[in-house]
């Protein structure tokens, strides 16, 4: 099944999202997978210019300014700002059940949302495509 992800969706999922402990071999196999297909590549990190919190550029008016939040280049292509991913239904299913626990245990947050949409209401992932 195919699903676009947001740079910040990507984010969330790698930060939390998939399982890495505490789940049974085959939710723990399916999060290295979906990690394995959604990490950010060199070439997009390289596009995406990642500036974290701390770190330090010079506005339009040549004014040093401090980053609070992480942030992202705003020439990236629209390819690597929302990519497409086939993942697989167990993949699809472990994000579903980790939205869910994190929703019982009250530890989600607006972030989660648009990932919520995608991976718990309905039928579990929005297909772009039928294949």
């Amino acid at each position: 099944m195919k699903v676009e992800l947001s740079v910040v969706e990507r984010l969330v999922l790698l930060n939390g999202v998939i399982p890495t402990q505490g789940v049974g071999i085959a939710d723990l196999m399916a999060g290295r997978n979906i990690t394995e297909k959604i990490a950010f590549n060199s070439d997009e990190i390289e596009a995406l210019d990642f500036k974290q919190p701390g770190d330090t550029f010079e506005d339009e008016n040549g004014i040093e300014q401090s980053v609070e939040h992480l942030a992202w280049s705003a020439d990236t292509p629209e390819g690597v700002v929302r990519s497409e991913f086939d993942l697989s239904a167990k993949e699809a299913g472990t994000i579903a059940k980790s939205l869910e626990a994190k929703d019982k245990a009250k530890e989600l947050t607006t972030d989660h949302i648009s990932l919520w949409a995608k991976f718990v209401d309905g039928e579990k992932i929005i297909p772009l495509r039928d294949e």
